[in-house]
């Protein structure tokens, strides 16, 4: 099965409006950029290149999404609080366009770059912190936000401390196979297939429990990108986490606990299987049972059942 792929980027990238339809063209396993995520706010500043190019992904037939950028302190060294940090984030998605049930999840990019721990925070202090970002998230969608970030991050910098935020789908970087400023990987599927480079999964979340993986960061040239002067253009490239019948694990609860009328179990047997294909039937996605992101992102707007 091709591997389904996404881009993210942000201003600092420098790209020009994209060319969607050559970025769309399959590579040559027949893998496909089906989804693309924007920093829509960086501390409480509004990324541009969002506000520029969000509405063409949505009509260029590609899944859209964003995340926020919480900065602990801003460019004068004064401290960044969860509300004023939510409020831009709030305010950008209304000026561009972000559409409640139909676009991915906003996600909380929990790195050490704006991490409170690069101020000399401890890492309690650090988590409670994120996690109010979280809590004001979650009372205005509903839901819980997605979160990007590594295992090295929630090893390094947060100790690998237990979370309220286990509800959160995470979207993973690292490792990548492929270094920064090279030519942007792909025919993925085969690379991939023994499971030898999947993303460290935060200890709180359990094993294999990862729905996206930022697997090469700063790539230069893909396709339809490009940058001033036609320079290549600069993009982070994804890949979603598929999963079908006989998957097992923390990852498989997650989605049972948004299905209707099965067991929690942990095992994506035929129940869950007929679950899924239920619930893509009434939202009018091609029914084959299997887990994908036109399939997740409906899915993750629905509230838990025990």
């Amino acid at each position: 099965m091709p591997t389904i792929l996404g881009i993210d980027y942000a201003s600092i990238d420098n790209n020009e409006p994209p060319n969607w339809t050559v970025a769309k063209q399959p590579s040559g396993d027949g893998s496909t950029l089906q989804f693309v995520i924007l920093r829509a706010t960086y501390g409480d500043w509004i990324d541009t290149d969002y506000l520029r190019d969000y509405a063409g992904i949505k009509a260029a037939g590609l899944l859209r999404g964003v995340y926020m950028y919480p900065l602990y302190k801003n460019g004068q060294g004064v401290i960044m609080t969860p509300e004023q940090l939510v409020d831009a984030l709030l305010r950008a998605l209304m000026q561009g366009g972000y559409e409640r049930g139909k676009d991915l999840l906003p996600a909380i990019d929990i790195e050490s770059g704006g991490s409170p721990v690069k101020y000399g925070v401890s890492a309690a202090n650090a988590l409670k912190w994120y996690e109010r970002i979280y809590e004001l998230l979650k009372a205005e969608f509903g839901v819980a936000p997605m979160i990007y970030t590594s295992g090295r991050v929630w090893r390094e910098d947060l100790k690998n401390l237990m979370t309220e935020m286990t509800d959160c789908a995470l979207w993973l970087a690292k490792p990548w196979p492929w270094v920064e400023h090279t030519t942007p990987q792909r025919s993925i599927t085969q690379a991939f297939s023994n499971g030898m480079y999947d993303p460290e999964v935060p200890i709180p979340w359990g094993g294999g429990n990862w729905v996206a993986q930022q697997y090469q960061g700063d790539s230069w040239g893909w396709p339809g990108i490009v940058r001033p002067a036609n320079q290549p253009g600069q993009v982070d490239c994804n890949r979603f986490h598929t999963i079908k019948e006989g998957a097992k694990g923390a990852l498989v609860r997650w989605y049972q606990q948004r299905l209707s009328g099965i067991v929690v179990d942990g095992v994506f047997g035929p129940k869950t299987k007929q679950a899924v294909i239920n619930f893509q039937k009434a939202h009018g996605l091609a029914a084959d049972g299997i887990i994908g992101v036109k399939t997740f992102v409906p899915l993750s707007w629905v509230v838990p059942h025990a």
